[in-house]
């Protein structure tokens, strides 16, 4: 299993990943609202999601999952602080890239 988590075609992904979450988080966000802890905290979500659902997906597991972490993801956006519409959008968008580029079921030109 650990082959396959460290492939070069997961580190591509994770290259992939990387680079699309510079470009929103710092490149869109940073640059127009300057909001630090967003940035870092956008920026670690979609690194944690990445390395989860990279690791989910080595193994066979049900769609329930995915929507399980989304019902998670929901309750930590209902639980923490206030935060704007536009935050949010860009947090979601952060870790959609996570998803897209960690899952192994997409085809690698689309992850790119």
């Amino acid at each position: 299993m650990v082959e396959s988590i460290l492939a070069p075609e997961t580190l591509i992904r994770f290259a992939i990943n990387i680079i699309a979450m510079m470009v929103l988080v710092f490149g869109l966000y940073y640059r127009r609202y300057r909001d630090k802890e967003l940035v870092t905290a956008a920026s670690l979500f979609n690194v944690f999601a990445f390395g989860v659902l990279t690791v989910l997906s080595s193994v066979e597991f049900s769609l329930a999952v995915g929507f399980g972490l989304l019902a998670i993801l929901a309750l930590f956006t209902l639980r923490s602080e206030q935060i704007s519409k536009v935050e949010i959008t860009y947090f979601f968008g952060s870790i959609t890239i996570a998803v897209i580029c960690s899952i192994h079921g997409t085809e690698l030109a689309f992850s790119a």
